[in-house]
């Protein structure tokens, strides 16, 4: 999850526990929940689900990802819940442009419509992380899901 600050609060400091990243502060938890149970822990933070929208941002979490212990996939702020294919940053309700590190073939807007995939999570795999459209509950899959 993350949460924005005031840039120029030249004394602003992110909560104990929390990465600082150009006026962002991000949680990176191991919690397992489903992509809703996220995104409602987050708003109690009054933070989001994190958006993966910069390389320089990517790279940033890629490095912490690194260090942590037992970070595999995890849920992260977009969804294409209302237009299929469409994927849309939770936070400003805006499209995923720009900057994207969509693993090979995604998305793949349901090719497959016998599982819908309407949540974003982010595979970290051999230091890199890829975007997979990936189903809303982590009861769904074989992995622990946590989110950030």
């Amino acid at each position: 999850m993350y949460r924005r600050y005031n840039t120029r609060d030249v004394n602003f400091k992110c909560p104990k526990g929390w990465a600082e990243f150009r006026g962002e502060c991000l949680l990176f938890s191991p919690e397992k929940k489903n992509w809703f149970e996220a995104h409602d822990t987050c708003r109690s933070h009054q933070a989001y689900l994190a958006t993966d929208d910069s390389a320089e941002k990517h790279s940033f979490m890629k490095k912490i990802l690194s260090i942590l212990d037992g970070f595999r996939n995890f849920f992260i702020g977009a969804t294409d819940l209302v237009f299929e294919g469409q994927w849309l940053w939770v936070e400003s309700g805006t499209a995923q442009k720009g900057y994207t590190a969509w693993g090979p073939g995604k998305p793949d807007n349901n090719a497959s419509l016998s599982i819908k995939k309407n949540c974003l999570m982010c595979y970290l795999d051999e230091l890199q992380i890829l975007l997979m459209p990936n189903r809303f509950s982590a009861e769904d899959t074989d992995t622990e899901i946590g989110y950030y």
